[in-house]
């Protein structure tokens, strides 16, 4: 009984990846959550609730990477949409109602900046502490707007660019000359190459909304969304880029989700948060995608959980936090430490054709393993030929060679999982 209930723990899902698990850390607070960052072990997570008098905004704080989380007051009740730190002192947060505010401790004080408006700001991205770009649209809901600063937010200008009439979503640079800026409407996105002083259109020609990009470089990178129809239900959409975003791929994700945010932490690996209502109910079902093959396949990651998850944030150190709102409007934290065992398939591509088993299972003392096709057992890998892993994700033993008889027998007993290329089987040690 204990070793079932181990399995379940570990999220294993088939023998196709090793997934992450994702906990449950979500603040004690009545509304919704759209964004997250964190700085090392401090995070701010910005949001809304609604009452009779309006929109209530507020921004949770955590220094334990959101095992506990703290109420900030912001100096604004209008709906926040974006938060972006330089540091764990530096930071920016905007808004519905013309609404930024920025902090220079923590935010633990927030202070408004001076804009044009009325207009509801969406993205907020900046390249250094000095340059930085807001987007939004004005309430009416004519053309969208593009703001600039040179001074660390000192001062921000309108930039002379019209971009269409619907929903500017999000905003992403690279470095300091190259970005992109894409909403949810017609299947347009934008690029500059000289840091947003001109920016180029292109038309994707996809009914799909457009909800957010990422990019690992100038040249490679993935735009997400999706659409939903009340009563019939959603579609998904992922497309991929080599080339800056003149040329785009759809990659199939196989699931009726539309798809929120995605982000990477190389060209193979990466991770999706999508969510959609259901067709009758109106409940809210939710995924989390992961692939390890730049797009090529996605597999789902278990979080136990009914919210519509809005934003993903992954740090250096491969800490990764997402976010949403559940079926009552209250804002809900998941947290992951992704498992550094993912084989980087552009290494060593002919893993993925590596077919193996193995006997006697149970073991006790070795596994005798046959490969199909037939491979050369003695060459060395630059990631293991053969890793054991026990049931909560740790890697226990590992071969650099494709060896056809492996000693386990200084495993303790248990149940165990091999790994070999992207094939994984199971095994009990006794």
């Amino acid at each position: 009984m204990k070793i079932l209930i181990l399995i379940s723990c570990f999220c294993f899902f088939g023998a196709t990846s090793f997934m992450n698990c994702w906990e449950n850390r979500t603040p004690d607070v009545c509304g919704g959550l759209w964004d997250i960052q964190f700085i090392k072990n401090e995070g701010w997570s910005v949001g809304f609730s609604y009452n009779e008098h309006g929109y209530v905004s507020f921004i949770m704080y955590s220094n334990d990477y959101g095992k506990n989380w703290q109420l900030q007051a912001p100096s604004t009740q209008e709906h926040l949409r974006d938060v972006f730190f330089l540091n764990n002192k530096v930071g920016w947060a905007v808004g519905s109602g013309n609404t930024i505010i920025h902090t220079t401790n923590g935010g633990w004080f927030w202070i408004t900046d001076e804009t044009v408006g009325p207009i509801n700001y969406t993205s907020i991205y900046f390249t250094d502490s000095l340059n930085g770009w807001i987007v939004g649209q004005p309430q009416k809901y004519s053309i969208n707007i593009l703001l600039r600063t040179t001074n660390g937010g000192k001062e921000w200008k309108q930039q002379n660019i019209e971009f269409p009439s619907y929903s500017i979503r999000k905003i992403f640079f690279i470095d300091s000359l190259n970005g992109w800026i894409t909403g949810a409407g017609p299947s347009y996105i934008y690029r500059t190459e000289d840091g947003g002083k001109t920016w180029k259109e292109k038309n994707l020609n996809i009914t799909d909304q457009i909800f957010s990009l990422f990019f690992i470089d100038k040249k490679e990178g993935w735009i997400c969304g999706g659409s939903y129809e009340r009563g019939v239900g959603s579609s998904s959409m992922i497309m991929h880029t080599v080339d800056g975003g003149e040329n785009w791929e759809i990659q199939n994700i196989g699931r009726p989700f539309y798809v929120n945010d995605i982000e990477f932490i190389d060209r193979n690996r990466g991770w999706a948060v999508a969510g959609a209502p259901a067709v009758s109910c109106g409940v809210y079902s939710n995924v989390v995608l992961y692939t390890n093959n730049g797009g090529s396949n996605w597999w789902e990651e278990a979080t136990n959980t009914n919210i519509e998850l809005e934003s993903i944030f992954i740090d250096d150190s491969l800490n990764a936090w997402t976010i949403g709102i559940d079926n009552w409007g209250k804002g809900t934290v998941l947290y992951s430490k992704i498992d550094t065992m993912s084989v980087d398939v552009s290494q060593n591509r002919s893993l993925e054709m590596i077919n193996f088993s193995f006997s006697p299972n149970p073991a006790t003392d070795y596994l005798e393993i046959s490969y199909s096709p037939s491979i050369n057992r003695m060459v060395n890998h630059t990631v293991d030929g053969i890793a054991i892993f026990n049931v909560f994700g740790q890697k226990v033993l590992s071969s650099s060679q494709y060896s056809a008889k492996l000693d386990v027998s200084g495993l303790s007993p248990g149940v165990y999982f091999m790994k070999v290329g992207e094939k994984v089987g199971k095994f009990v040690k006794i």
